[in-house]
């Protein structure tokens, strides 16, 4: 269902305010930033996502609550932006489109680009059966209508069973298939890390796993962190996760694992260390338990991990180096086209107020530059990075625009360097 609404776009107004190294691009919305409330005053609006076409144009997804009193409220949202910062008209309603799935919670999560142009949006819902959630994906297609050839009316979701799952990422594979990693919560209240694999057309793909379906990790608790693919097709899978065996006297903390999938959906033996290549993967125990909440492979084919820490793995899954932590827990990850990276996270600077912190890395993970934006003076938070084809730097997450209140809007930033 459309809810049509309000939609105020920060694009006249505000100030942002940048102390250090990341300079805003003027020419972007309202010096640098897009700010968006879908209906008024008492909102709470986020972006979580973001991805960039082809053509230049930057889709954003997340949710947007009809009432920040009410969590059941809360639908997809997903927003095309001009590369000038203005929305794009031609795309939904002026710009943005809100999708329902049964009237109760629905937050999106990840975004896909599928090669013709159409839009994968998943997250999850609520099914408001004993607050159990399940998988949620809707397609769109370019001028942002729901594709009814996908799913039900443009719409899939897939129930794992127990407390309920929910997508952490979305991938479209070189067969066109859809991979939909996330987590799910058992009874128990452990999380689980699953994979579910999707046909063109929205259909599960029976093929893999069982049903189409899969628990990822090694018989323990386990949740996901992220996802990529290799440039030759195969499937880079973060977790934190219980590693058996996990080569230590602890095998009960959650350590960081890498797991890597062929083509064929199949777990890839050949990556990691000996012990764990019965399961194709790879862990290392860090001076403190967690996973890496963001993936990227490099183009040489090394993955770097990002979270509360950071480490670098070669191409056969072996661990190559911890990298020099940035002070701050990493959400996204991008690498720029000189081999450097751009690291994006949020840092408190009091008990109540969190700022938007962006920095550059160089090849050896080493920070050379870095910088805070503050946008209205309350709570920012980043929750995606990219990097355009010119080297700008595009971030979206929320800017609390009221202090007394939880009311968000949802953000995109673009900034035109970080100096060393």
């Amino acid at each position: 269902m459309m809810k049509f609404g309000l939609i105020l776009v920060g694009i006249l107004f505000g100030a942002v305010t940048t102390f250090g190294a990341a300079q805003l691009d003027p020419a972007f919305g309202n010096g640098g930033k897009v700010h968006i409330n879908f209906g008024g005053a008492g909102q709470a609006d986020f972006a979580s996502a973001l991805v960039i076409q082809p053509d230049g144009k930057i889709v954003a997804a997340g949710r947007t609550y009809q009432s920040s009193l009410d969590l059941n409220s809360s639908n997809f949202v997903v927003v095309r932006i001009e590369s000038s910062g203005n929305l794009d008209f031609s795309f939904g309603f002026f710009g943005t489109r809100t999708t329902d799935f049964d009237g109760n919670r629905d937050e999106a999560t990840t975004i896909a680009l599928q090669s013709d142009g159409k839009i994968l949006v998943g997250g999850f819902r609520d099914t408001n059966v004993s607050s159990r959630f399940s998988f949620a994906i809707a397609r769109y297609t370019s001028d942002g209508n729901l594709d009814p050839a996908f799913g039900s009316n443009g719409k899939v979701t897939t129930d794992f069973g127990e407390r309920g799952a929910r997508i952490g990422k979305l991938l479209v594979l070189p067969s066109g298939k859809i991979a939909a990693l996330g987590s799910n919560q058992g009874n128990d209240l452990t999380d689980r890390a699953v994979m579910a694999v999707y046909n063109s057309n929205g259909s599960l793909d029976t093929s893999f796993g069982s049903g189409g379906k899969m628990i990822l990790g090694f018989g323990g608790a386990s949740y996901l962190g992220s996802a990529a693919l290799q440039a030759d097709g195969k499937l880079v899978v973060s977790l934190g996760a219980v590693f058996q065996p996990c080569g230590s006297a602890n095998c009960t903390t959650l350590v960081p694992i890498l797991m890597r999938f062929n083509q064929t959906l199949t777990p890839d033996r050949k990556f990691g260390r000996r012990q764990g290549r019965e399961y194709g993967a790879a862990g290392t125990e860090f001076g403190s338990p967690g996973g890496f909440s963001t993936v990227l492979v490099e183009a040489n084919g090394s993955i770097i991990g990002g979270g509360n820490q950071m480490a670098r793995y070669y191409s056969t899954g072996n661990f190559a180096s911890f990298l020099t932590p940035v002070g701050y827990p990493v959400f996204g990850l991008s690498q720029k086209f000189d081999g450097k990276f751009v690291a994006c996270g949020s840092v408190t600077q009091t008990a109540t107020l969190k700022d938007i912190r962006l920095s550059l890395l160089d090849s050896d993970g080493n920070t050379i530059g870095s910088g805070v934006t503050d946008v209205f003076g309350n709570d920012d938070e980043c929750s995606a990075v990219a990097v355009q084809p010119d080297g700008k730097i595009l971030v979206a997450g929320s800017t609390k625009v009221d202090e007394s209140g939880n009311f968000y809007d949802f953000l995109v930033l673009r900034y035109n360097s970080i100096t060393q």
